[in-house]
């Protein structure tokens, strides 16, 4: 058997260049493993805190809030501020804009949990992408709210 070495035509030639594709292909398919075996441990990492579960934290702290703001209307009459400008009732207030604002985003964060896997064309997975970073009802208002709410409060 003679050893082919140097340049090849015709069969071996074709034998040895779909070898080096194989190779090539396996290599690509290794980068790949790798890259899906980060993105699975980063998946399973976010999934021991569900955005469930800071959606009733926020649930409860507007709960507590508007507790503690009956509680000020019946202690005071006149609706005097606790720090600076708000009345009592303007934390709950507030705090429920910010935690309906998160509850909404929760249902497209886990609508986009649920079917990424299974998005058929690329346009799909974009669509999911932009979903899920974009967060369409944590509008401006809701940030300013948050703001004004730290500010209120002496937390900046």
């Amino acid at each position: 058997m003679m050893s082919q070495r140097g340049n090849l035509t015709g069969n071996p030639r074709q034998v040895r260049d779909l070898a080096a594709e194989l190779h090539s292909l396996v290599q690509q398919w290794n980068l790949q493993h790798l890259s899906g075996v980060q993105l699975l441990k980063s998946m399973t990492a976010h999934i021991r805190f569900n955005v469930d579960d800071i959606v009733v934290c926020m649930e409860t702290v507007t709960r507590q809030l508007k507790l503690i703001a009956e509680l000020e209307s019946l202690r005071r009459s006149n609706n005097s501020p606790m720090f600076l400008t708000w009345p009592a009732i303007k934390f709950g207030d507030v705090t429920s804009c910010v935690s309906e604002a998160y509850r909404m985003e929760c249902k497209v964060k886990k609508h986009v949990k649920e079917n990424i896997a299974h998005s058929k064309s690329k346009e799909a997975l974009m669509f999911l992408m932009a979903a899920w970073v974009h967060q369409c009802y944590i509008e401006p208002e809701v940030e300013v709210g948050l703001e004004a709410l730290l500010h209120e409060t002496g937390l900046r």
